[in-house]
């Protein structure tokens, strides 16, 4: 299982660089003049590099004021989608056929990368995780396996040194001294397991610092206190999906329940009015659409309700793209979430949350790698 844990810093800057472009509607105005200069140069360079994804966002990202913007349209609908949708139908044949094959990690990559070419598909994004469970379970077994030899040959040594054979004293001096040496072996064996399991832990690789952990069991029939606790830590950061020796797949019991009456709700002014008085726009607005499906007049209420929810979302929507230039992309994210939220029709707070989505998912992914 390979690990990137170097230059992400870097590679973080280079992924939202790409994404800034296309949400850079705002901040200084000589800032977002420079971007929009270059953009149609620049998806022409990322496209040449064989990048279609940064050529299509830096595409996407020019105004229709730019004076080259039909001729952006025209290299989007010509080149850059006909590429995008070959490139995701050959990672698609290459993450299917690695994944036949048992090649998980070339699978996984295979799936990440055919995601963003789909622009975040949620089918391949579950092959992904699938495939990462096996890189995972695959790792885990292999080393259990690995240690497990190791050990016995060691265990095996141990015994055959153990007890002098025949014809030779019960104490002979030399078998003792190799019996000593493995001893002594099985100790540093034990020190340097529990070490070793800290530093995978630290890094990042729970199945190995769990792998060490049994091979440590092994010969220390009562763990101490450090070690259980070491343990526990270790089954915390193990990769969801993965399973451990010993451990049984959950069942559970589907009962069917025969199906509950619902009564539909009756809906009042007052309580319209009452969720406006709180601020709970959403639930107004429910509470308004059903009191005008009974044949009450909520207009009014439904007029004030939308332009409420239009302000805040507004709001939401402006301090995301500013924390996203900024590059604190968790926050985008949360306040790009209550934009949606409140007006989830707008498809311009859709596509930022979408983009900023799939880019959280990107840099998680390089940092588990």
């Amino acid at each position: 299982m390979r690990k990137v844990s170097y230059g992400l810093k870097w590679v973080m800057l280079i992924l939202l660089s790409s994404t800034l472009i296309a949400c850079s509607g705002g901040g200084t105005k000589k800032h977002t003049k420079s971007l929009e200069k270059d953009l149609y140069v620049r998806a022409q360079t990322y496209l040449k590099s064989g990048d279609v994804m940064r050529a299509r966002d830096a595409l996407y990202a020019m105004k229709n004021t730019h004076v080259q913007y039909s001729e952006a349209m025209i290299l989007l609908k010509k080149k850059v989608e006909p590429r995008r949708i070959k490139e995701l139908k050959a990672k698609k044949k290459e993450a299917k056929e690695a994944r036949w094959q048992g090649r998980w990690q070339e699978a996984y990559d295979a799936y990440i990368h055919a995601s963003e070419l789909a622009l975040g598909d949620s089918a391949l994004e579950k092959s992904a995780v699938l495939m990462q469970t096996k890189v995972h379970q695959n790792l885990l077994n292999s080393l259990l396996k690995k240690r497990s030899a190791e050990d016995d040959s060691l265990k095996k040594t141990l015994a055959f040194y153990a007890t002098a054979p025949k014809g030779l004293a019960k104490n002979d001096e030399v078998f003792q001294q190799h019996q000593q040496r493995i001893e002594d072996r099985i100790k540093n064996h034990s020190e340097y397991s529990i070490k070793q399991a800290e530093s995978f832990l630290k890094e990042g690789y729970p199945e190995a610092a769990y792998a060490e952990m049994v091979s440590y069991a092994r010969f220390n029939a009562k763990n101490d206190a450090h070690a259980k606790q070491l343990l526990v830590r270790i089954k915390k950061a193990i990769h969801e999906g993965v399973r451990l020796p010993g451990a049984k797949a959950a069942r559970t019991r589907v009962t069917k329940r025969a199906p509950a009456k619902t009564k539909k709700p009756i809906v009042t002014s007052e309580m319209i009015e009452s969720y406006i008085q709180k601020e709970e726009w959403i639930k107004a607005k429910q509470a308004a659409d059903l009191f005008q499906k009974q044949g009450g007049d909520s207009a009014g209420y439904l007029a004030l309700i939308l332009k409420k929810r239009q302000a805040l979302a507004q709001q939401a929507y402006e301090l995301g793209r500013q924390a996203f230039l900024q590059e604190k992309l968790g926050s985008a994210v949360s306040h790009w979430q209550v934009a949606v939220h409140l007006m989830p029709e707008n498809k311009e707070y859709n596509s930022s949350l979408g983009r900023a989505t799939r880019l959280q998912k990107r840099l998680k992914t390089l940092k588990n790698k």
